[in-house]
C-alpha cells in the first residue's frame, strides 16, 4: 500500500498568478547583486567633501611646509607649492576688490588636505600635498576658470598669475617656494 496523501491545507486557484511572488523567487534564484566595480574617483570626490577649506595663518602655513618637506623627502612623495598673485588691468579697479572672489575660488577648489595662506593683500601661497606638477597644472586651470565664473563678467579686469613648483628628491619645498616666488616676480 502506498503512502497516504494528505490534503493541502492551502492552495491557490489555478488561474491565480502573483507577479510579486514570481519576482521574489527569481531574485532568490539569481542570488545577491554583484558589487559594482569602482572606477576612477570623480573630480568632486578627489577634492573632498565639498566644504570650503579654512585659511592658515602665515606661521601655520610655514610650519605645514616644513612638515611636508620632511615627509616628502623621507617617503619620496611629490608636493607642490603654488603662488597666486592677484592684479587688476585697468587702474579703476583695485586688486583688493578682486582678491576676495579669487580667495573664495581657491577655498572651494582646493582639497581638504591642501593648505592655503594669504601672505599679503594680493598674494596667496598654497601647499598641495601628494600633488605632482601635472596635477598642479590642472588645479591652476580649474582655479582660473572658477575665478572667471565668480567674477560674473568682470573677469577681464583680473590679472591672475599662478606659478607652481614641485619638490623633487633632494630638493626641499622651501627651495620650490623660492623658485615659484622668483618666477612670479620676474
Amino acid at each position: 500500500m502506498g503512502p497516504a496523501r494528505r490534503p493541502r491545507r492551502f492552495h491557490l486557484p489555478h488561474d491565480h498568478h502573483d507577479t510579486r511572488t514570481s519576482q521574489r523567487i527569481e531574485a532568490f534564484l539569481e542570488g545577491p547583486p554583484r558589487p559594482s566595480r569602482r572606477g576612477r574617483p570623480s573630480e568632486a570626490q578627489r577634492r573632498g567633501s565639498g566644504r570650503p577649506i579654512a585659511l592658515d595663518t602665515v606661521a601655520e602655513w610655514r610650519s605645514a611646509l616644513r612638515r611636508e618637506s620632511v615627509r616628502a623627502e623621507r617617503y619620496g612623495r611629490p608636493a607642490t607649492v603654488v603662488v597666486v598673485d592677484v592684479g587688476a588691468e585697468p587702474a579703476t579697479v583695485t586688486p583688493l576688490e578682486l582678491a576676495a572672489p579669487v580667495l573664495d575660488a581657491i577655498r572651494h577648489e582646493a582639497r581638504e588636505t591642501d593648505r592655503v595662506a594669504r601672505v599679503s593683500a594680493t598674494r596667496l601661497h598654497l601647499l598641495l600635498v601628494e600633488t605632482g606638477m601635472h596635477d598642479a597644472d590642472s588645479f591652476a586651470d580649474r582655479l582660473r576658470e572658477a575665478c572667471r565664473n565668480r567674477l560674473n563678467g568682470h573677469g577681464g579686469l583680473l590679472r591672475l598669475r599662478v606659478e607652481a613648483a614641485t619638490s623633487e628628491r633632494g630638493r626641499p619645498l622651501g627651495d620650490a617656494l623660492a623658485e615659484a616666488e622668483r618666477r612670479i616676480e620676474g
